[in-house]
């Protein structure tokens, strides 16, 4: 009986064999020799590919960067604590000595902190230059034209009480006795800088009637904008009859 029993496991084992035989056959014959190999580089290359556009990817550099927490500054084209109107100036005051604009201004002439355009009729007179000259708004009677004058600031820290002593030094070297402001203002030039771990930019814009700044980086950055001011003022160098 025990017998009987091993031939009928041993018969079943046999016929399970064969059957798993049949069917690795019957998978061969429908996935040919070639077929697989080119099945298997198929598979490679697009793992590859796969690959290289991982690397190419990471390799290379955004075109267009957003940078987060961007610093801003906008103001108008006349502002800045360094410009103050001839007016409120003289509000006191309306005539300038020429040895307190030399202390205040620091040198006769020549680029300082000013740059100067003069045009004079007179000449120049270094040695005896006037003593005292008034400082008008309005055009007054009896008075000869012997000059003009431009005069821009070109250091951040000049306000336009130093542009306006410049202008009385250079008129009282014109022996003048008098000067009539034309026309004041101020040019705007924005200034950034900033600095950050990974990306970073800094850039300036002035339009019409607005200046504008930004500055800033990815991570851990800090930035900073801000606005100069550099004072202007153009007159008319003038000797009373």
């Amino acid at each position: 009986m025990q017998e009987s029993r091993k031939l009928l496991w041993f018969l079943i084992g046999m016929i399970i064999a064969f059957i798993i035989f049949l069917m690795s056959s019957m998978t061969n014959a429908c996935n040919p020799p070639n077929l697989r190999q080119q099945q298997t580089q198929s598979n490679s290359q697009q793992q590859e590919q796969a690959s290289s556009q991982q690397i190419t990817i990471v390799s290379q550099t955004p075109p267009e960067i957003i940078y987060p927490a961007m610093a801003n500054y906008s103001e108008g084209r006349f502002i800045g604590a360094n410009f103050i109107p001839v007016k409120k100036i003289t509000l006191l005051k309306k005539s300038f000595s020429y040895k307190a604009a030399l202390k205040d201004y620091g040198k006769q002439s020549g680029r300082g902190k000013c740059v100067t355009i003069g045009h004079s009729y007179n000449g120049r007179h270094e040695a005896h230059p006037s003593e005292n000259i008034d400082v008008l708004l309005s055009v007054p009677e009896s008075v000869t034209v012997i000059g003009f004058l431009t005069i821009k600031s070109v250091e951040e820290n000049v306000d336009s009480f130093i542009v306006l002593q410049k202008a009385v030094l250079s008129a009282a070297l014109m022996n003048g006795d008098a000067i009539l402001v034309t026309g004041e203002g101020a040019e705007t030039v924005v200034k950034t800088s900033g600095w950050g771990i990974g990306f970073n930019n800094s850039g300036g814009r002035i339009e019409v009637d607005k200046s504008y700044a930004t500055s800033g980086g990815t991570g851990w950055s800090t930035a900073k904008a801000k606005l100069l001011t550099f004072p202007w003022l153009q007159v008319q160098v003038l000797k009373y009859k």
